[in-house]
């Protein structure tokens, strides 16, 4: 075989029962240039029956003697990719049929980007659409300092859904294995080196269960690596591009705000589902980003709703969410 053009990357460690579903939906492309390598990190289950029960040779199979971790996992597989694009794909996730054609076609016609991404459905264990997330309503290329200036306040792009250059992805030295939110500077350094394409057609569905790592992770870290990798964005914009910084404090204020609005919807939501122990959590990151300048209103509202009537109010409102998403998904579980 040539050379492919896309490299499909898929670490995977243990998920066997979502593993085939991932796999299908890449082989069923509609573009055909493509090659997937699957990097089983010493999984203990059938990973690697299921691999082989595929039987197609656009498949790479590799198997860790060790457990190296998700990020170096990850980090592995950019180093075998060696097509012109590359996409990390979850092992829990799916493409729609048109994803690699779609998104390849968005990079030959942008050169000036680096990355593209796209809108996409959450989807539960079951495979049943949850929402559609969609950051802007139609296709677009996004200038790289704009971008990037947005992704300071929390970043907009889901994993499962990039297809970037190989060589940039490399320039950029890999994800953080130090860091539970490694994508996040990952997209901050992208986008700082080229522009960003989207796509607004959900051409993936993500599955979101308690089994994945933005699920588990705990409030007080999310808090911590948040204003450690934006000290750090700040750091590189100010000595590569002066210019995007004219007030590093004003630029600071402004993504504080932006995560704490992410912070008080997870806090919101973690009430409604009645795990209040997590909504305490959010509710106290929210208390010391007000001693960096977050408004009270955003704490004193969540507090608001964690008693009684609060609880009742946030449940009707769910019902009324739940009709209306109900009324605007498709049918359809997953392609």
């Amino acid at each position: 075989m040539g050379t492919p053009k896309v490299i499909v990357c898929l670490p995977t460690y243990n998920r066997s029962g979502y593993l085939l579903q991932t796999l299908a939906s890449v082989l069923s492309q509609t573009f055909t240039d493509f090659e997937v390598i699957v990097s089983d990190n010493c999984s203990t289950d059938s990973t690697a029956d299921v691999v082989r029960a595929c039987g197609d040779p656009r498949i790479r199979y590799i198997r860790n003697e060790r457990n190296i971790g998700l990020f170096p996992n990850m980090n592995q597989c950019l180093e075998l990719a060696r097509g012109d694009y590359v996409c990390i794909l979850h092992d829990d996730d799916v493409y729609a049929p048109r994803f690699l054609e779609r998104e390849a076609g968005m990079l030959d016609r942008y050169p000036s980007a680096g990355f593209v991404h796209c809108a996409t459905y959450e989807i539960d264990a079951s495979g049943r659409r949850r929402r559609l997330v969609q950051t802007y309503p139609d296709d677009c290329l996004r200038g790289r300092h704009e971008e990037f200036a947005r992704y300071l306040g929390g970043h907009n792009v889901r994993c499962s859904t990039v297809m970037g250059r190989r060589e940039p992805y490399r320039q950029t030295g890999g994800f953080d294995p130090a860091s539970l939110c490694a994508d996040f500077p990952m997209w901050l350094r992208l986008s700082l080196k080229a522009d960003v394409a989207y796509v607004a057609e959900p051409l993936v569905s993500m599955r979101v269960h308690m089994a994945t790592t933005s699920s588990s992770l705990e409030p007080s870290r999310w808090c911590r690596e948040f204003l450690a990798i934006l000290e750090r964005g700040l750091c590189l914009a100010e000595s590569t591009h002066s210019s995007l910084l004219r007030s590093k404090d004003r630029v600071r204020r402004w993504a504080i705000r932006a995560q704490g609005n992410r912070f008080f919807v997870a806090a919101v939501a973690a009430i409604t589902s009645g795990s209040f122990s997590v909504a305490d959590g959010y509710i106290g990151v929210l208390r010391e980003l007000e001693e960096r300048g977050l408004p009270r209103p955003y704490r004193i509202l969540a507090s608001a709703l964690r008693n009684r009537m609060g609880q009742r109010l946030l449940f009707h409102a769910r019902r009324l969410r739940r009709a209306r998403d109900a009324r605007n998904l498709p049918v359809e579980a997953v392609w």
